[in-house]
């Protein structure tokens, strides 16, 4: 084992410092690089390379705070595929909270099924203008047997709902008509 800036090494290679433990500076035109291999046999869902971001916590004990690993989904000659991962904890759990794989990317799903996957229980995406402080959520609501597309401002809610039985809401959280409209309308032709 080799210690720098340690005489106990836990590791092949261990460095401590204050700051600034690593540095990689390149002259070239290809900049420095940073490559991980694991040579040995991969099988599917094999990790195999990360790194941990960990700290002590408030007991004392060192828990790694954050990740970012690889993970190997088919091994299969020709058609292999990973999944890049990104964990936090969430609620005292390492948690992977991102994945990016075959192209498409997961928040809150290990298996992207379209190129933006957002999954969790009734999930919801913020779109806003800080700086005049408005905003939409997006989400998938459910209630009543009947999943819901709604939509809703920092000021109101049920704006917009699309419901899968065939049924759209404005500014009606369970519309029960193919239009279902509370408050004043206007319809020109």
């Amino acid at each position: 084992r080799l210690g720098i800036g340690t005489t106990s090494p836990g590791f092949k290679l261990h460095v401590s410092a204050s700051s600034d433990n690593l540095h990689l500076e390149s002259g070239g035109t290809g900049g420095p690089s940073f490559r991980m291999t694991d040579n040995s046999a991969s099988s599917d869902g094999d990790m195999f390379g990360f790194i941990d971001f960990s700290a002590n916590h408030h007991a004392g004990s060192t828990i790694v705070f954050n990740r970012i690993s690889n993970v190997m989904v088919d091994n299969t000659q020709g058609t292999t595929d990973s999944r890049l991962t990104i964990h936090n904890h969430v609620a005292g759990t390492l948690t992977e909270v991102l994945s990016v794989a075959s192209g498409k990317v997961g928040i809150g799903t290990t298996n992207p099924q379209e190129m933006l996957d957002v999954s969790g229980s009734e999930p919801s995406i913020r779109i806003g203008d800080s700086a005049a402080n408005k905003h939409f959520n997006i989400k998938v609501a459910t209630g009543g047997g009947v999943s819901k597309f709604r939509v809703n401002s920092e000021t109101h809610s049920n704006t917009l709902v699309v419901t899968n039985n065939k049924k759209v809401g404005i500014n009606q959280g369970a519309p029960s008509v193919a239009l279902d409209v509370v408050g004043d309308t206007k319809i020109t032709g």
